[in-house]
């Protein structure tokens, strides 16, 4: 998947991720990815960044995620299967490990 498209589907996550959670959690980057699995599917990945105020998320609204992100990025034209994963603020760095993406 290239760059620009990454990029559109990255959009997408920050706007569904808005609207379903509202002002009730801070969102801050959003690490994309795509890869291809042993069957052929491919998957689109964002790795979010987050802070809210008792460092966890509502299960319910995690998963009401998943229908609008599917639709929009379908409606977008891409295949791949989007996969959210959630990282608190404060794992950031430890994620990271010594990835370039640190900087």
């Amino acid at each position: 998947m290239t760059e620009a498209r990454l990029n559109e589907v990255r959009e997408i996550v920050a706007q569904v991720l808005a609207e379903v959670f509202g002002g009730t959690v801070r969102f801050g980057r959003i690490y994309m990815g795509s890869t291809v699995d042993h069957d052929g599917f491919e998957y689109v990945t964002a790795h979010v960044i987050y802070e809210s105020p008792d460092a966890s998320l509502t299960g319910v609204k995690m998963l009401d995620v998943h229908e609008p992100l599917n639709d929009r990025v379908r409606e977008l034209g891409v295949d791949a299967i989007p996969v959210v994963s959630y990282i608190a603020k404060s794992e950031e760095r430890e994620w990271l490990g010594d990835s370039p993406e640190s900087d």
